[in-house]
């Protein structure tokens, strides 16, 4: 990136190498810089909440994802929003929220149709339950 600052694929790269070594600074830094590189395509932004989350912060991946969706436009990626709102769906499960993880799917099945997140996370529900061959079914 110092002979190519503008480079996002390289930003890319270093927020995952950041994020695998622990470095959660210089991670969200790399991340939010592809955001900036390419603003509303989501890799960046989709990043970043995902290594928040992994690392258990729920409430600002979600505050991210959140903030992202609400400035969304027609010009946002399908997939993009799709994945935040699955990734949404996500943090409500980790956070025994059902209702809001269905709603999440629902939204990100909209913003995807033929893509089956509520199934999933029906399955990831039922799993946390302790309803394993029901989860499995």
């Amino acid at each position: 990136v110092a002979a190519l600052p503008d480079d996002a694929n390289a930003w890319y790269r270093i927020g995952l190498a950041a994020a695998r070594l622990g470095r959660a600074e210089s991670a969200l830094t790399a991340f939010d810089r592809v955001e900036a590189l390419r603003p509303g395509r989501g890799d960046g932004l989709l990043a970043a909440a995902r290594f928040e989350a992994q690392r258990g912060a729920d409430e600002a991946a979600a505050a991210r994802l959140t903030a992202w969706l609400d400035a969304a436009d027609a010009d946002t990626p399908a997939e993009a929003r799709a994945a935040a709102h699955g990734l949404l769906a996500d943090i409500a499960a980790t956070r025994a929220r059902p209702a809001e993880a269905r709603a999440q799917a629902a939204l990100a099945e909209e913003a995807l149709p033929g893509m089956p997140f509520g199934t999933f996370v029906d399955a990831r529900l039922l799993h946390d339950a302790g309803e394993y061959a029901k989860a499995l079914a």
